[in-house]
């Protein structure tokens, strides 16, 4: 005979549950490309010394750079306008930058410090530095999708409290006599007897749950108990009424698991010997001749 006591957890839990989940759904989405451009641009100088390596790096020389004035006379006369910035070579095998405004409005003027021969001509990208990684920040600050996707931003960060929150309250221990802060190699919320150090698992000589699993679903969002009653047991207890049986086994598992297990939401039993094609648990066995 088998039993299965299920110890789901309260509606106020199931409520909660549910919208710690929707709050997930419109969180994390937001969180995952701010992860992914934040991880981007964290890397910007590197990830523009490779994508823009024909601007950026020059063969290094014996001769000393020419003069900043003379970079930036060389940088204007292949583009027109008024010269904002000079960045000088951080190595000697950088580039020098010239930032010009023109008509096309800011522009950034590659050229080899040495020989000053330009390199090529990017749109000014600011502390980006270059249009991608500009591109790559106005993503992660949601500006390149104007005001809507800032007031949706507004209201993700809403439900962002509302996720951590629900998450406190769903990992905090149900048990008072388990300390909030606890190494443990179980779950920290349901199933209850995980809360007490308990693995679910129980064997018993005396019964009438003989043997005791822990049936609870991976993620713990509801706590199942199987338990086989055995033998000539089993054959005992299956002439008596389901609710002598639940009582007996309720009162049994208290024992084993403690006060919460008197209380199941659920109680289902089997009686296995009563089956017609199996005539037992937890395998039908051949009898001899068959």
């Amino acid at each position: 005979m088998s039993v299965i006591i299920s110890a789901a957890p309260s509606p106020l839990y199931r409520a909660i549950w549910r919208w710690h989940f929707y709050a997930g759904l419109m969180v994390i989405p937001f969180m995952m490309l701010l992860a992914v451009t934040g991880g981007v641009y964290l890397f910007k100088d590197e990830l523009n010394r490779i994508l823009y390596a024909q601007y950026l790096i020059v063969e290094p020389q014996a001769k000393a750079p020419l003069s900043p004035d003379e970079i930036k006379a060389r940088a204007l006369a292949v583009l027109p306008g008024t010269a904002t910035s000079y960045l000088p070579p951080n190595a000697a095998d950088a580039s020098a930058v010239v930032t010009i405004k023109g008509e096309a409005g800011k522009q950034r003027v590659y050229l080899n410090p040495y020989s000053g021969n330009v390199l090529g001509i990017l749109n000014d990208g600011g502390a980006a530095r270059s249009p991608i990684m500009l591109l790559i920040r106005k993503i992660h600050s949601l500006d390149y999708f104007g005001w809507v996707a800032n007031r949706v931003i507004e209201l993700v960060a809403g439900w962002a409290i509302v996720l951590v929150v629900s998450g406190i309250y769903l990992w905090w221990p149900r048990n008072k006599g388990v300390g909030v802060f606890r190494i443990r190699s179980g779950a920290v919320k349901r199933p209850f007897w995980r809360d007490q150090g308990l693995a679910g698992e129980a064997v018993s000589d005396r019964g009438p749950a003989n043997v005791v699993f822990d049936d609870s679903p991976h993620d713990g969002r509801f706590g199942a108990l199987v338990a086989f009653i055995l033998g000539d047991a089993a054959r005992e207890w299956g002439q008596h009424s389901r609710a002598e049986r639940a009582k007996a086994v309720c009162g049994h598992l208290t024992e084993l698991f403690g006060p919460l297990a008197a209380k199941p939401q659920t109680y289902l039993d089997q009686d296995w010997p009563s089956e017609v094609w199996s005539a037992g648990c937890y395998v039908g066995i051949l009898p001899p001749g068959a």
